[in-house]
């Protein structure tokens, strides 16, 4: 006996249906990574749930130091810490008026920025000078500026980080620089360069002497 088969019309309605109808999830599907020492925070938003009710850890590990907020007002699930630390894995979930979803994450708490550079070697005026600047932690790789302060004359700071030029008067010039990584994390130091005179003999001229007679001179 052949099988019923629905009207074309009620098919094609079905379809639309089910094209409009949005998947459950929650995103992203990643979350961004932590940096010791600084609060942090994210929002993962929940989808197709309908009116979200609340959210929950369903798996894994949920260390003390984090905070999990509903906000059934925009359907998001906020994360949050003081206190980030180590590596966790965990599945969030949120339940919503119409079903609910999961997600798995991993949160990686990354060592502070730091800009490792304590001292730049001096300078001569008139010779090329080229030095670089160092940093650990955060996320590589790092973006440099000057924040305050000046550069000897002839001198220039790179983005990657790396001093370069002919410095064109002596001097001591302090200054600070910072270190932005590429999430978000950035440190600062305070740093200077010294610039010396290239050493120059003055006279160009002696005076004259007498056969038999002491000479003395200063040059």
């Amino acid at each position: 006996m052949p099988q019923p088969k629905l009207p074309l019309a009620l098919l094609l309605l079905f379809v639309v249906f089910a094209s409009l109808t949005p998947a459950q999830s929650l995103t992203p599907s990643t979350i961004p990574a932590a940096v010791g020492g600084s609060a942090y925070s994210t929002t993962v938003t929940a989808t197709g749930i309908g009116a979200l009710s609340y959210c929950y850890i369903l798996g894994g590990s949920w260390p003390y130091w984090m905070t999990l907020t509903s906000n059934p007002g925009n359907n998001t699930c906020v994360l949050s810490s003081g206190t980030p630390a180590g590596t966790i894995t965990f599945t969030l979930a949120a339940i919503g008026s119409s079903g609910g979803a999961n997600q798995s994450y991993t949160l990686v708490t990354l060592a502070p920025v730091t800009v490792l550079t304590a001292s730049l070697p001096n300078g001569t005026e008139g010779s090329a000078y080229a030095s670089t600047l160092s940093a650990s932690g955060g996320t590589a790789p790092y973006s440099w500026s000057k924040t305050s302060g000046s550069l000897p004359p002839g001198l220039s700071l790179s983005a990657a980080g790396t001093f370069s030029g002919t410095p064109t008067h002596s001097g001591t010039y302090n200054f600070q620089i910072k270190a932005n990584d590429s999430a978000s994390g950035s440190a600062t130091q305070n740093l200077s360069i010294v610039v010396t005179s290239n050493l120059a003999i003055a006279t160009s001229a002696l005076p004259g002497g007498i056969t038999g007679a002491a000479y003395s001179t200063s040059l």
